[in-house]
């Protein structure tokens, strides 16, 4: 297999007698490649109509879109001609050739030899041969984890609703997934050697966004996420919304969102193996969301451990109590660096915090919101626009709290519950002393 793979690095196909050159158009695993293409079979348990271009398709879709641009990766791309060239170095097969061996080795910052041979040893196309071989065993067992189907449907369904809902004195009509898109979330550029200070979790990231596209963050394969805000400023919301979006966007991936202080009461004293501590998720899960059996706890296990596409949202961490809890739940959240999906975590920026599981990963800030999305949610909030309590409640922001409230989304739904059953309050304090028995009635 990896002899194939060298061949074809170096443009090169199997011939009868000797060995021939592809042309650039065959500069792909379609051609010469069928120990390759039977092991992707395999390992991927594909149907029988799968053929050698959809194999090379996947392949050449996982180049081209990966977010995390290594150097073999890029160097890959140059080689199997998914990076366009230059049309003046393109003009013969053998000018394209040497032009993007010459690129993929300035990427892999070694020296070009005057003339690269296949029958000679030559460490750089082993090097990317091996890492290509190790992306298609990758594609392989993702796509056999796709192909198993991930969570029972009735828990699925259950998942969802959880994730619609919010705290009980907001109205029955609004959802997580209309008022997660209000909230005010940036992400924070953030440097490795700056984690130490920070206290950033010391997820190891596999993947880093460039742009300032939230959704695009969290969605990303591979994220490692650390969200921080102040209470009352959407964190727990933020990640519900993730895990409905992720659900939509990625029907057949498993989404999972927990609670870290159920996770960490369930943490023996020593630290567990990856596969041990995805069984105690699910058993939470389980708990939470609706039986699993043996058959769907293993589906739900190999997707979590095999594919990049799962999504794990975990609430809280700044709730779990200091000492031995707090430490089983950071050498849990190493051990969870290991799952190839995305890692998704939310804290109080409190200066105590110290995570060790999650450094070098990015970090999103919730804060203030805008005017016109406290305007938005108060319209969602009651949608008659002659509603009484809509206007007794922008009467209230406007009498001096909006600096308050535009610190936290959970202090609007205070006001906006209380101010529909008018009661008097000017002050945040007064707010407070007037929902508390307001709920209790």
């Amino acid at each position: 297999m990896l002899h194939e793979l060298r061949l074809l690095l170096h443009w090169q196909k199997p011939g009868v007698h000797k060995v021939g050159w592809r042309s650039p158009k065959d500069v792909s695993t379609e051609v010469g490649c069928s120990e390759t293409n039977q092991l992707f079979r395999e390992m991927s348990a594909v149907d029988d109509d799968w053929t050698d271009a959809d194999t090379w398709d996947l392949l050449h879709s996982r180049l081209k879109g990966l977010a995390e641009y290594g150097r073999e990766r890029a160097a890959l791309r140059h080689l199997l001609r998914i990076t366009p060239g230059p049309a003046n170095k393109t003009k013969t097969g053998q000018t394209e050739k040497r032009w993007r061996q010459t690129e993929a080795w300035k990427e892999l910052g070694a020296v070009l030899p005057e003339q690269i041979r296949q029958d000679r040893d030559n460490a750089v196309i082993d090097r990317l041969a091996g890492h290509l071989l190790a992306e298609i065993e990758l594609i392989a067992r993702e796509t056999r984890a796709t192909r198993s189907g991930v969570w029972p449907e009735r828990v699925q369904r259950e998942l969802r609703r959880r994730m619609e809902l919010l705290p009980e004195h907001y109205p029955q009509h609004l959802r997580t997934s209309l008022l997660a898109p209000l909230l005010d979330a940036h992400p924070e550029r953030q440097e490795r050697t700056q984690t130490a200070e920070s206290g950033v979790p010391e997820l190891p990231r596999l993947w880093r966004d460039e742009t300032d596209d939230v959704n695009g963050l969290l969605e990303a394969p591979g994220a490692r996420v650390v969200i921080y805000g102040l209470p009352g400023t959407g964190k727990s919301t933020l990640l519900r919304g993730a895990v409905l979006r992720h659900m939509e966007v990625h029907p057949t991936a498993v989404s999972l969102f927990l609670p870290l202080t159920e996770l960490a009461d369930e943490l023996p004293e020593y630290a567990l193996p990856v596969g041990e501590l995805v069984a105690v998720m699910l058993t939470i899960a389980a708990r939470t969301y609706g039986p699993l059996d043996d058959a769907a706890r293993s589906k739900v296990a190999r997707a979590l451990l095999e594919r990049r596409d799962a999504l794990v949202c975990l609430d809280g961490f700044d709730e779990v109590p200091d000492g031995a809890p707090r430490s089983r739940l950071e050498a849990a959240l190493e051990v969870l660096g290991m799952l190839p999906g995305s890692i998704v975590l939310s804290a109080r920026p409190s200066s105590h915090i110290q995570i060790r599981g999650a450094a070098g990963s990015d970090v999103v800030w919730t804060g203030r919101m805008r005017s016109e999305r406290i305007r938005q949610l108060l319209d969602l909030w009651f949608p008659d626009p002659d509603d009484e309590r809509k206007a007794r409640t922008l009467d209230v922001i406007g009498k001096g709290m909006i600096a308050d409230i535009a610190d936290s989304p959970l202090l609007l739904g205070f006001v906006a519950y209380v101010a529909g059953f008018s009661r008097d309050f000017h002050t945040i304090a007064d707010l407070y002393d007037q929902y508390i028995p307001t709920c209790q009635g």
